[in-house]
């Protein structure tokens, strides 16, 4: 019981050093200027930076009443939640025009690791395609209408051409048409 008591006057002191942050006058001039000109719709959105502030404060006091109250493992959840918003919150308030930059770059990387992984995957392709073209020099006639189908059947594709769809086809005679 008295540790539920400590957690909960731990909570209500947390929540009043929240109610002096929001009250605390706003620095003059910033640190650290934005590139960027900021606009009306980011000082709405930093605006309510306080109250995210004093939300997640008021989590983490939750968490240190579960800890005390015996739910350690919700605890120790909800204060990391509640801890690492905070964390973006003030990173936010602080280094907002950084965000943009940030995101192009990693934006600019994701592209460069896509198209790397496309060109990677066609060129697996290619290689598969020019490897069975060259294994079906070294195997027999028999073996070669079996996987390959017979030229002089209609319709006859052979086991290849009941494993791949039309548009495997295609890419195949796209790649053999380009060697």
């Amino acid at each position: 019981m008295s540790k539920l008591l400590v957690a909960t006057l731990l909570t209500i002191l947390l929540l009043a050093g929240c109610s002096l942050i929001r009250k605390a006058p706003a620095p003059q001039e910033p640190v650290v200027k934005p590139p960027l000109p900021v606009t009306a719709e980011v000082q709405k959105a930093i605006a309510w930076l306080p109250y995210i502030v004093a939300i997640c404060v008021f989590g983490l006091g939750v968490a240190v009443a579960l800890v005390a109250g015996g739910s350690g493992k919700l605890g120790i959840m909800i204060g990391a939640g509640a801890g690492a918003s905070l964390g973006a919150a003030i990173m936010v308030a602080q280094w907002f025009w950084l965000i943009a930059y940030v995101l192009g770059a990693l934006g600019l990387l994701v592209a460069i690791w896509v198209a790397w992984r496309v060109w990677q995957q066609r060129k697996a392709l290619s290689e598969v395609v020019w490897t069975a073209e060259e294994a079906k020099k070294l195997i027999g006639e028999t073996a070669k209408k079996m996987l390959f189908g017979d030229p002089a059947w209609e319709g006859d594709h052979g086991t290849a051409g009941k494993i791949q769809s039309p548009a495997t086809e295609k890419l195949v005679a796209k790649i053999r048409a380009n060697p």
